[in-house]
């Protein structure tokens, strides 16, 4: 209890608590006496897990500790992924006029990006592939599908697992093993994008899909319900600033290292990006 961050986080805690714990405790007693809840109350997070949570985790104060975690799990992944992207791409200008006239193209098509509605956004294969390339690189942990055993277990090939043993899934090597990803030192960012073109396999290889080897989503009944979400977060926030800026890094520096806890990789929050915006006629039309 003595680091910096922890003081930062045990007050992050409070602070929730404070704001949502009387607003829980204000939803229940109106659903009790019978008032009518407005919308507003009843389409949100706060809303939904509320309805879901178990009876050890329906407490007013665990809760509003819940929605921390929940909020460390689907924010800071999202906008650290958009960050390794910008990252990358700046790092690659070859890739940028690519991205940039596939997305002028689906303009074209579907109207201006203020009116895109979720189908447009699946038609972005070049930059799906470059978001998934670079989450390749640059995966949220190395680690994923952490589970304690509760029970011993022989596994199929004579290795035991005994009872109370913390396990888990090294997905990044998984991934970038070369019978799963030929030449995995190789940043390719259209990679998925040429897999998409083989028949059959159009519905494939996209950033928000899961596989058995690739498996920073989970996968099967344990894939994360929210990467569909994040997909679409992430590809607005890059249509935005790949059409309206561009981008380079301080001269004499590269694409920044990334900086690493335990498992958990994090793009560098110190390095310095140049950004300049484009001419208006190059820009989205907002």
């Amino acid at each position: 209890m003595v680091l910096p961050s922890t003081w930062r986080g045990a007050r992050y805690i409070r602070q929730a608590k404070k704001l949502l714990v009387p607003e829980i405790i204000r939803r229940r007693n109106a659903t009790t006496s019978g008032k009518v809840t407005p919308a507003t109350d009843e389409k949100n997070l706060l809303a939904w897990m509320m309805e879901c949570a178990t009876e050890e985790e329906s407490d007013p104060a665990s809760l509003a500790h819940l929605e921390v975690v929940m909020s460390l799990a689907s924010i800071h992944t999202s906008q650290m992924n958009a960050v390794h992207v910008l990252y990358d791409l700046t790092a690659r200008p070859e890739y940028v006029d690519p991205i940039r006239d596939e997305i002028k193209q689906v303009i074209l098509e579907d109207g201006d990006w203020m009116q895109w509605q979720k189908p447009t956004f699946s038609k972005l294969r070049r930059l799906d592939s470059f978001m998934r390339e670079s989450q390749r690189f640059n995966p949220p942990t190395l680690l994923s599908m952490h589970r304690v055993m509760l029970q011993d277990y022989t596994l199929a090939d004579g290795t035991i697992l005994p009872k109370n043993a913390h396990i888990s899934m090294a997905v990044n090597a998984v991934q970038n093993d070369p019978s799963v990803t030929p030449e995995p030192d190789v940043f390719d960012g259209f990679r998925y994008f040429k897999l998409r073109q083989r028949a059959g396999e159009s519905h494939l290889h996209q950033f928000s899909t899961t596989e058995e080897n690739i498996l920073n989503f989970g996968h099967g009944k344990n894939s994360c319900p929210g990467r569909f979400f994040a997909s679409l977060e992430i590809k607005n926030i890059l249509v935005r600033l790949i059409m309206d800026y561009d981008f380079k890094f301080v001269d004499g520096s590269g694409r920044p290292a990334n900086v690493t806890a335990h498992e958990f990789i994090f793009p560098n929050p110190d390095s310095r990006l140049l950004i300049r915006q484009r001419p208006e006629g190059q820009r989205l039309k907002i």
